[in-house]
């Protein structure tokens, strides 16, 4: 098993975001990321999990896309395919082949526009289990 604590792309983030790379990076991330959701909740009155969903992803400038059946994984293709060659593979393999629960991608071209085009990355989510065609 992977020993997530020490992991050289968790310590990378971790100093990426200014948090001290030694120790626990595992804990000091979670941590970090709890401390920021915290903060949002604070500014702003959320209700639901969804709500909440929405205020992460515009704080952060990530799209949330979800993921409940297989045919999903072709309409993202279709909508996302540009980011990279080889999307559409990639999407089979990880959702429908693979039990992924999620993928961010980058925009390589954000800009002004819908929000599609404004946001910097896509979050490619797997649907809750019971809710998704298995």
């Amino acid at each position: 098993m992977t020993d997530w604590t020490h992991h050289a792309k968790l310590k990378q983030l971790a100093r990426n975001l200014h948090i001290p790379d030694s120790g626990d990076c595992l804990r000091e991330l979670r941590d970090h990321a709890i401390a920021s959701v915290q903060k949002m909740l604070n500014e702003w009155s959320v209700e639901t999990i969804g709500e909440l969903r929405i205020l992460v992803a515009d704080k952060l400038s990530v799209k949330i896309e979800f993921i409940a059946e297989d045919q999903d994984t072709e309409r993202l293709a279709e909508k996302y395919g540009q980011v990279m060659g080889g999307f559409r593979q990639l999407l089979r393999a990880e959702f429908i082949k693979g039990d992924t629960e999620g993928l961010l991608i980058d925009n390589p071209k954000p800009g002004k526009g819908g929000r599609d085009y404004r946001t910097q990355q896509t979050a490619l989510c797997r649907c809750e289990r019971e809710f998704r065609r298995l």
